[in-house]
Parts: C-alpha cells; sequence; structure tokens
C-alpha cells in the first residue's frame, strides 16, 4: 500500500518536472515495494518448512532449517532492513516534496514558470493553495465579509470600466 502511494506521489512531481522529488518517491516506493515481496516470501518460507516438518518456528529459526540465506540474513531481516530504508526514503521524499504554496509561488507571476494567465486565475489557485495548507478543513483560514454599500456612499461614482482581472503579457 505504502509502495502504491509513493509511486502516485512519484507520478504527480513527474508531470511537475520536480526531478529530485520524482526521484526520491520513486525510490521510496521501490524499497517499499522489494520489502513488501521479501516480507511475504519470508511468511511463506514460514509456512512452507512447517508443512514439510510439521515444525512450527518462528521467522528467526527458518535460516536454521534450511530456509533461504541471502548474505548471511534471512528473508525476514532482508524485509525489514528494506522497510526501514523504505521509511527512511519516505522521510527525505517529504522534505524534497514542496507544499501547495510553494507550488504555487513557482507558477505565480514572480516565479520560475508563469503558468497563470491573468492576475485572476493566479489569486484563484492562491485561494486553492491556501486552502490546501489549511490545518483544519472545517474552518476557513481567511474570512470574507460583502459589505453593502450605505446610503452615503450610494452616490459615489464607481469606475465600471476597470478590468476585473490583470492580463499578463
Amino acid at each position: 500500500m505504502d509502495s502504491a502511494q509513493a509511486f502516485t506521489f512519484a507520478g504527480e512531481r513527474f508531470k511537475r518536472n520536480d526531478d529530485s522529488a520524482f526521484l526520491a518517491w520513486g525510490s521510496t516506493g521501490i524499497l517499499y515495494g522489494a520489502g513488501g515481496a521479501v516480507g511475504v516470501g519470508a511468511t511463506f518460507e514460514v509456512a512452507i518448512i512447517w508443512l514439510q516438518t510439521g515444525k512450527i518456528i518462528s521467522a528467526t529459526a527458518v535460516a536454521s532449517e534450511g530456509g533461504i540465506v541471502l548474505l548471511g540474513m534471512s528473508l525476514t531481516g532482508w524485509a525489514l532492513i528494506l522497510m526501514g530504508l523504505g521509511v527512511l526514503a519516505y522521510s527525505g521524499s517529504a522534505m524534497l516534496t514542496p507544499t501547495a504554496l510553494q507550488d504555487w509561488a513557482e507558477d505565480c507571476f514572480f516565479g520560475k514558470a508563469n503558468r497563470f494567465d491573468t492576475s485572476a486565475e493566479e489569486e484563484k489557485a492562491l485561494f486553492k493553495a491556501l486552502k490546501k495548507s489549511s490545518q483544519t478543513e472545517s474552518e476557513p483560514q481567511i474570512k470574507y465579509e460583502e459589505k453593502k454599500p450605505s446610503d452615503a456612499n450610494k452616490s459615489s461614482p464607481v469606475n465600471k470600466s476597470a478590468p476585473a482581472s490583470i492580463k499578463y503579457p
């Protein structure tokens, strides 16, 4: 499961051309996948020895009963090492992955990519990134109050020709 999640994150970073995070998440997925596969193999190995000998043995005693040993360790040991390395790689991958606000900053007018055509698109993406970055989903970080014009301000002129959004060159 963790392997599939890591590969999903790798795909997301690949789409954004973030090579370092893509490689980190890909490595995490490989380590988790290999650790899981070896762990399943170790489980089957214990079951096969039980069926052959009739003895119920622990995973650590598999090597003494004729189980598979690679470089002096049983499959269980390798599974634990691979999963541990996967956890370390996960931590490194998480540190290399930018937050939603960092992605927005890279995409905005002053960032590297400048992916927005208008200021309205940029502002909409900002509020979307702020919502993703909020600590609690139930309470918005920015609250808007719609102000109705008072009778005193009704006579004030409003520039109706001003654009609703700035168009970027």
